[in-house]
C-alpha cells in the first residue's frame, strides 16, 4: 500500500533510516536536507511500513497560477525510490505509477533507478553526471588527469596560489556573493531548456548553514596571498562529497584557481572510499572542466511536462 504523507505527519526516524541505508551516499532526500531547501514543503509516498520511500518536493509557482506544483528544488540533483534492497526500483512499480498520477513539472531519479516509460503528457531523459572513486592515492589519480589541467595546476602552483579548508558559516554569504555575481549559467536539471543563471539566495545560504552544523559539509578556498581567488562548497555523507556550489574570480581563472582548488580537495580524500561528485552538466564549459580530472559519467533520470 502507498501512502502520502505530510512533512508534519513524517516519521522522520523511519524515513532517514531508509534513506541514509542505500548505498548511494546521497544526502538530497535526507530530511535536514530537504527542509533547508524548501521548509516543510515536501511530501513523502511511503511503501508498506517503510519498505520504500520516495521524497516529493512541492512549492506554489506564478506561472500556474500560485497553485502546488511538484518540481525538482535548486540544488537537490537527485531524489527518486530509496529502499532497503540492493535495487530499490525493483518492486516499487507502484510508487512510480503514484508519482506519474501526480504529474510533475519536473523531478529526478537517483542514478540507482531505472524508471519506468513515462505516459503520455510527461517526458523521461538522461541527465549527465560526473564522478570519480578516491580510493586510490592522489599520484594514480593525477595520472588520470587532462594535460590541459596538469599544465594549470602548474601554473597556479608557480604563482604561490593556497589551499584552505574551513567550516565557517560565515563564508556563505561570501561564495553567494561571488557566484551571483559571477553570472554562470548552471546545468539543465535546475531550469531545463533555458541558460539564464539562477540567482542563489537564502535556501542556499540555508542549505550550507544546515550542513555546517550538522559537520556534513565544508568549504575550501584558494589565495593569491590575502585575496581569496575561488571558493566552493562541498556536502559530506560517509562514501560521497558533493561539489555543490563554486565560484572563481575573474582574475583567478587566468591563474586555475578553480582547478586548484578541486585538485586540494582530491589530494585530501585520495585513498578513501569516497566518491568525488561534480553533479554534472549539459553546458559543455562546465562538463569539460569535470572531464579534465578523469571523471566517469554516472546518469540519471529527469521527468518533465
Amino acid at each position: 500500500m502507498i501512502k502520502l504523507v505530510q512533512r508534519s505527519n513524517l516519521n522522520l526516524e523511519a524515513y532517514n533510516r531508509v534513506v541514509t541505508g542505500c548505498s548511494s551516499g546521497l544526502p538530497y532526500a535526507e530530511s535536514w536536507f530537504l527542509d533547508a531547501l524548501v521548509g516543510g514543503n515536501w511530501k513523502v509516498l511511503v511503501s508498506g511500513d517503510f519498505e520504500a520511500v520516495m521524497p516529493v518536493p512541492v512549492k506554489r509557482s506564478a506561472r500556474h497560477f500560485f497553485k502546488r506544483i511538484i518540481a525538482q528544488p535548486i540544488m537537490c540533483q537527485q531524489l527518486g525510490v530509496y529502499g532497503f534492497s540492493e535495487a530499490p526500483h525493483t518492486g516499487f512499480s507502484d510508487l512510480y505509477q503514484q508519482l506519474y498520477n501526480m504529474r510533475p513539472f519536473g523531478y529526478s531519479f537517483n542514478f540507482h533507478e531505472e524508471p519506468p516509460e513515462a505516459p503520455p503528457g510527461l517526458n523521461l531523459v538522461k541527465m549527465p553526471n560526473y564522478v570519480i572513486p578516491l580510493n586510490k592515492p592522489h599520484m594514480e589519480l593525477y595520472d588520470g588527469y587532462s594535460t590541459n589541467l596538469r599544465r594549470n595546476l602548474r601554473k597556479a602552483q608557480k604563482a604561490g596560489l593556497r589551499f584552505v579548508f574551513s567550516r565557517d558559516e560565515k563564508l556563505a554569504g561570501d561564495l553567494i556573493r561571488l557566484k551571483n555575481g559571477a553570472g554562470r549559467p548552471v546545468g539543465q536539471w535546475f531550469k531545463l531548456g533555458s541558460r539564464k543563471p539562477v540567482k542563489y539566495g537564502k535556501p542556499a545560504l540555508r542549505l550550507m548553514e544546515a550542513a555546517i552544523e550538522r559537520e556534513k559539509g565544508f568549504f575550501a578556498k584558494v589565495f593569491l596571498d590575502r585575496e581569496l581567488l575561488s571558493i566552493a562548497f562541498f556536502v559530506k555523507t560517509s562514501t560521497r562529497l558533493v561539489y555543490l556550489i563554486a565560484a572563481t574570480q575573474p582574475g583567478g581563472k587566468a591563474l586555475g584557481a578553480g582547478h586548484f582548488l578541486v585538485d586540494g580537495v582530491i589530494k585530501k580524500y585520495a585513498g578513501r572510499r569516497v566518491v568525488l561528485d561534480f553533479e554534472g552538466s549539459k553546458v559543455p564549459g562546465i562538463a569539460r572542466f569535470f572531464k579534465m580530472f578523469g571523471s566517469v559519467e554516472q546518469p540519471y533520470h529527469h521527468l518533465y511536462q
